[in-house]
């Protein structure tokens, strides 16, 4: 016999071999599709599950840091508005004790000129003697009446209301003696 030639198969036609073994009909084929894809979307939807439980978790977390964070904010803006109102209420008070300072100045000037009006007027009979020998036991009254007889001013006992030495820093010179005079008459022939 002759060896049988082949034939090709008419453009169009498809020629199917089938393999020793048979393929699964399309119902069977989506099934066995349809189950591997359950199990895959299982086991997506797990994972999907398990990364919003994570995401969800870290959002409280981010969450709870801003409220943290919020209320810390909150405080210091409190802490500073309260910083303000103390300091404008300092300004203020601060601004009232200069003008009392101020006053208090004033005033303390014009009682210090009184004062040394007063004093200018307490001195006014008074008479200072520098350098006059000190001696133990002295009378202040009758050496001055021997100092003023030196300037042939006459005066009398009773022209001298009180004398005394006053307290000097230096040891080495003498204490000057003060005297009150009962007159400025008196001072002024001196």
């Amino acid at each position: 016999m002759p060896p049988k030639k082949k034939t090709q198969p008419p453009v169009g036609d498809v020629q199917v071999k089938s393999p020793s073994r048979s393929l699964p009909s399309v119902p069977a084929f989506e099934e066995i599709l349809d189950g591997r894809l359950k199990d895959q979307m299982k086991e997506l939807n797990a994972i999907v599950l398990n990364s919003n439980k994570i995401l969800h978790d870290e959002l409280k977390v981010i969450q709870n840091s801003q409220q943290f964070m919020g209320n810390k904010f909150d405080d210091l803006l409190e802490s500073f508005r309260l910083l303000k109102e103390e300091n404008q209420l300092l300004k203020v008070e601060n601004t009232q004790l200069k003008s009392e300072v101020s006053e208090l100045n004033t005033k303390l000037l014009k009682l210090d000129e009184e004062q040394e009006n007063i004093n200018l007027y307490s001195r006014r009979d008074c008479l200072e003697f520098h350098g006059v020998p000190q001696q133990s036991e002295e009378n202040t009254d009758k050496l001055v009446k021997r100092v003023i007889d030196l300037f042939r001013v006459e005066i009398s006992a009773n022209d001298i209301s009180t004398s005394h030495r006053l307290p000097s820093r230096s040891s080495r010179n003498p204490q000057p003696i003060i005297v009150k005079l009962t007159r400025r008459c008196t001072k002024d022939k001196i």
